[in-house]
């Protein structure tokens, strides 16, 4: 990841660290919009019984969002507010955001967790954590491959932009593939 900014900086991109306030908070607000919207719409095939064709992790995810409460889910869409104000303002210091898609690459079928430095945690948690900020506020975004693991698996690395704005983020894009081959490799299988 930080060989492909460092890439980014050598083509004349200007690097800048950033950290947005309140992010902290955010994994837990799409937790609540995402379980209480996917409730709502498959609402009705649960109580119907018509669940043969989820999986059973998806269920589960469906169930849960019943218990997002209308206070919980209010809050979670303040926060929402809060976050798009908070990359607002950042987005004014700079064209773009760089930086991982995800902090793992892809991870066993059926698995549950996950180990993150030293730290175990949930597959979904992990997966989320660097693209819900964008899928929160509604901003562009998009990960292009930019390496593979020690295991050939590849990494992304994700680029966001202002809202309604994609084209920097897919200037951007085309400028790091174009220097790269890595949109033409395959991992080994």
């Amino acid at each position: 990841m930080e060989a492909a900014i460092y890439d980014l900086a050598a083509q004349g991109a200007q690097v800048i660290e950033l950290k947005i306030p309140n992010l902290e908070f955010g994994l837990a607000a799409i937790y609540a919009i995402e379980l209480a919207s996917s409730t709502a719409y498959h609402d009705r095939s649960l109580r119907a019984g018509r669940t043969a064709h989820f999986t059973p992790d998806v269920r589960t995810l469906v169930e849960m969002g019943r218990l997002v409460s209308a206070p919980d889910y209010l809050k979670a869409e303040q926060l929402r507010t809060v976050l798009t104000e908070d990359f607002r303002q950042a987005l004014d210091k700079v064209d773009v955001i760089v930086g991982p898609t995800t902090p793992i690459t892809a991870w066993k079928v059926g698995e549950w967790s996950v180990k993150v430095g030293t730290k175990s945690e949930s597959v979904l948690a992990a997966s989320w954590r660097f693209t819900f900020p964008y899928n929160l506020t509604g901003l562009p975004a998009v990960s292009v491959p930019c390496g593979f693991d020690k295991e050939g698996l590849p990494i992304g690395l994700q680029i966001a932009g202002r809202p309604f704005d994609e084209a920097p983020v897919l200037r951007v894009a085309h400028a790091y593939e174009r220097t790269h081959e890595w949109k033409d490799a395959m991992p080994a299988l």
